[in-house]
């Protein structure tokens, strides 16, 4: 059995490359955030969790409302997308698994049979994106707030902080 070849990093879904854009702003967030380089996650991290979250549903859920493109002399145009973030160490295991749901969540959008079409998803493919957000926003509130904070002595810290978030006018 051979290796599935690697899509290119582009879609032809105007919603799909907008979703695309909302996770990799969501895993930049969460890898650089405050808690990212502790064993818990302040509270203000998981409200912003919350955030971006509610935003992928938003919009995906408004996405899949709108009427089907009719654009037989643009469709389909190529939209590249951005380079996908590799999650790098972090010290938060919990914010590590949260970004790597997150990754996951993104490759799938990318490469569904909804990168496609000019716009919208198809029914099994929303079903599919949607629990995706389910299972983190599920991680946060089920694992996450029962165990935060946590206490790690004697293995802390193990990583580098990540770093400042982006600075500038």
């Amino acid at each position: 059995m051979s290796d599935l070849p690697m899509l290119e990093n582009a879609t032809v879904n105007v919603d799909v490359a907008m979703i695309v854009r909302l996770l990799d702003r969501s895993i930049v967030e969460v890898v650089r955030s405050q808690s990212s380089g502790i064993s818990g996650v302040r509270e203000a991290d998981a409200a912003r969790v919350g955030t971006y979250l509610d935003e992928l549903d938003s919009f995906t859920d408004w996405s899949s409302r709108q009427p089907e493109s009719d654009t037989p002399k643009s469709h389909p145009i190529v939209i590249n997308l951005a380079v996908p973030l590799a999650v790098p160490p972090i010290e938060n295991d919990s914010m590590w698994r949260l970004a790597q749901l997150l990754d996951t969540a993104r490759y799938e959008v990318a490469n569904s049979a909804s990168a496609r079409l000019p716009n919208g998803a198809s029914k099994p493919d929303l079903v599919r994106w949607k629990s995706y957000y389910s299972d983190a926003r599920r991680f946060m509130l089920e694992h996450v707030a029962k165990v935060t904070p946590v206490d790690l002595p004697e293995s802390s810290p193990r990583n580098a902080m990540q770093g400042q978030g982006a600075t500038g006018i």
